[in-house]
């Protein structure tokens, strides 16, 4: 897997042509129309999974094309994603919004202060019963799931 800039249509465009499989999650619906236009995405050989809440390819990619057609591809298995896994992404968001506001932050992209984000990880560590590896976070980094069957998490 890897990952290509948005911003960059014609790179967009040549990927999806040799790509086996896209997963959209923007969130904004008709992205994949509007922006890259559909031929490059509707080759039979190609897989397509709509992870976002919104149509994200558009009015013209038949359903049929989309896997799960066009729905959240969350809701293809027999039980979607429990909410206990949710709540604590779900509180952190509310919280980071509220952070924003309360400290009128300008517009763009700013990393979370190391205070905020640990004490997020503390309440997801004691949730989840895991361990949190914190040795190497530094406010700017971003954090991925690591080894979920051994219970670790690092950044």
């Amino acid at each position: 897997m890897h990952f290509i800039d948005f911003e960059d249509v014609n790179q967009v465009k040549a990927e999806a042509q040799q790509a086996e499989l896209v997963i959209t999650a923007t969130g904004v619906k008709n992205l994949i129309q509007s922006k890259y236009g559909l031929e490059p995405f509707i080759r039979e050989n190609l897989t397509l999974v709509n992870m976002g809440p919104e149509d994200e390819f558009g009015e013209g990619m038949p359903s049929e094309r989309v896997l799960n057609q066009k729905f959240l591809a969350n809701y293809l298995l027999e039980e979607p994603t429990r909410l206990r896994f949710l709540d604590p992404v779900l509180a952190l968001m509310n919280a980071s919004g509220y952070y924003m506001i309360k400290h009128d932050l300008a517009e763009g992209v700013h990393p979370a202060p190391a205070h905020f984000v640990d004490k997020y990880l503390e309440v997801f560590a004691q949730s989840f019963q895991v361990q949190i590896d914190l040795t190497s976070l530094k406010e700017d980094n971003y954090f991925w799931l690591h080894d979920i069957e051994n219970k670790i998490f690092r950044p």
